[in-house]
């Protein structure tokens, strides 16, 4: 969730934001567009081992795993490509429409909401099924590990 809410400020940043009235200074771009370029990068590798850490393989062979955890970062990395494509399309429009420091704003706007709403989700799921998620991560593997270790 931190790095996407990272990404929501540093586009706000890179506005610079009207909303937060930051100074139109060229300083301020740069400093938005580096830290951008930095969390959206560690978004994208962060997130795919995250996602293929989702397939639950309990019940799944090790052929099947190996083939939902490729086709799961192939829709990923898709899903991605196409967001590369169709986002300037968008925000030129809208920059067209209502300028620079407005499109910024509202792309800020919208990372952090859904910065946010991942983590509302991750919440709700750690606390209605605390068992599955420890599970996904290996965390109860660790634990035995330590205990045998420990014994």
């Amino acid at each position: 969730m931190g790095l996407f809410f990272f990404v929501g400020v540093a586009n706000f940043i890179t506005g610079p934001s009207e909303w937060l009235r930051l100074p139109n200074e060229l300083y301020t771009v740069l400093i938005g567009q580096a830290l951008l370029g930095f969390f959206t990068g560690g978004c994208f590798a962060l997130s795919v081992p995250e996602i293929k850490a989702g397939i639950d393989s309990d019940n799944f062979t090790p052929n099947q795993i190996k083939q939902k955890s490729e086709k799961a970062a192939s829709i990923y990395g898709f899903v991605y490509g196409i967001g590369n494509i169709l986002t300037p399309f968008a925000a030129g429009a809208l920059q067209d429409y209502a300028g620079w420091r407005f499109t910024t704003d509202v792309l800020a706007k919208y990372s952090v909401v859904l910065a946010v709403l991942y983590g509302v989700v991750i919440l709700v799921g750690c606390l209605c099924l605390p068992n599955y998620w420890t599970k996904k991560q290996g965390i109860s593997k660790m634990e035995q590990g330590m205990k045998l270790k420990l014994a």
